[in-house]
């Protein structure tokens, strides 16, 4: 699978090294996929599964080829807004069944050509049924039907567990005040993690970085998981403590960060980054703290710390 951290960048490393069309990548000209139609999403709903079926790979629309190497792009005559982008994931969403998950839509503008690119993952939820109720899998630059045996191997790889990070609870900011002047804000958040899959988890590891200045280090709950220094970031990692069973959804631990006019800047440009370890892979997120963290629902300034008490 192609690791896509710049979209740009990768479109262009396909037109420069001519990449050929293979089992994980497949070019298209945008009139296959024009005017968004019942029968081009049906389509669509045909190719993007059998990619999620196989081995996941980036389906490219609006690219040129010859001799099924990347050639030129050719584009789409109008620009895809984000809301565009959303109305065709929605859309592709309700003629694929289950869900893939981490599907991702890019709308890169290449040489003045709009395209469109596919994200798609290998599925531990596979097999995924096509607008007309068949399975597809990818094979020799193609999708074809699924044997049967194809479908019962997919079915008997979902027995395998599948965490996902399910969010931060409890963002809302608990103020300090002495003297009647606003010192600092107070957060606890609880960071909760989810079994997706139909097995029994029962080796998992959450690993959490924080800007080291905005973590209180008297908080023993937390701070006992303390790892390392990564740069200006402190790293904890919590084990876990009991096994997670289908559709659970757990607590891994609460934090105590503590916001102030001194550390505001690294709050505001921080972020929370956090890696899922289990036994079946990784998965990682991102959070802006300034984001993520408000009080009464409203977005933290450093003004704020001054005017409060006014």
């Amino acid at each position: 699978m192609y690791s896509i951290e710049n979209i740009t960048e990768f479109i262009s490393s396909l037109l420069r090294n001519k990449e050929e069309e293979s089992l994980i990548l497949e070019y298209k000209a945008s009139r296959e996929l024009d005017d968004f139609s019942k029968k081009q999403l049906d389509k669509l709903s045909v190719v993007v599964s059998s990619f999620a079926n196989t081995y996941g790979g980036v389906l490219i629309y609006g690219m040129d080829t010859k001799r099924r190497k990347a050639h030129k792009p050719s584009g789409f005559e109008t620009h895809f807004s984000k809301d565009k982008a959303k109305q065709l994931y929605m859309a592709l969403n309700t003629r694929i069944f289950r869900n893939i998950k981490n599907l991702k839509i890019h709308t890169p503008v290449i040489e003045n050509h709009q395209l469109l690119v596919f994200e798609i993952p290998e599925s531990r939820q596979a097999p995924h049924i096509a607008f007309d109720k068949r399975y597809y899998k990818r094979h020799n630059y193609k999708e074809v039907v699924m044997e049967e045996y194809d479908i019962r191997m997919l079915y008997n790889k979902t027995n395998i567990s599948e965490l996902e990070f399910f969010g931060i609870n409890n963002t809302n900011g608990i103020p300090n005040l002495i003297n009647g002047n606003y010192n600092s804000m107070g957060f606890f958040p609880r960071f909760m993690i989810r079994n997706a899959s139909s097995s029994v988890e029962k080796f998992y590891k959450l690993e959490i970085a924080l800007p080291n200045n905005l973590v209180d280090t008297n908080y023993s709950n937390f701070q006992q998981y303390f790892t390392r220094h990564d740069g200006s970031y402190a790293v904890y990692s919590i084990p876990g403590k009991y096994p997670l069973f289908q559709e659970e959804i757990a607590t891994i631990i609460e934090a105590k960060l503590i916001v102030t006019e001194n550390n505001f800047d690294e709050f505001e440009d921080g972020q929370v980054q956090i890696k899922l370890f289990f036994s079946n892979g990784i998965s990682q997120n991102e959070y802006r703290l300034i984001e993520t963290f408000r009080y009464k629902n409203i977005m933290l300034k450093s003004s704020d710390f001054k005017k409060l008490s006014e």
